[in-house]
């Protein structure tokens, strides 16, 4: 729990998919179905799947792989992970 991050950014996508409002919230209130934002270098605050963009995160604190793993639309992610680059949208 200590490596989970204690913010998300949540947003709000038009309907062609770009965002239209983004707000920070405790992660305690993030619901499913709920649209994270997450920034390169930063913490994953919960589990999720990718819905647009594409980055390399590591999650070597559970896997044991030394090298930051590409995620791309439709690939899980793991809350804690460090998002290395790039910016990802999670559901």
């Amino acid at each position: 729990m200590s490596l989970q991050a204690k913010e998300a950014t949540v947003v709000t996508l038009d309907a062609n998919g770009r965002e239209e409002t983004e707000r920070g919230i405790s992660i305690e209130l993030v619901q499913r179905g709920d649209i994270i934002k997450v920034l390169g270098g930063s913490k994953t605050p919960v589990d999720g799947v990718v819905i647009q963009g594409h980055s390399s995160v590591d999650e070597s604190f559970i896997t044991g792989e030394s090298m930051p793993i590409v995620k791309k639309k439709g690939d899980s992610v793991v809350g804690g992970s460090l998002n290395t680059k790039g910016t990802i949208l999670i559901q």
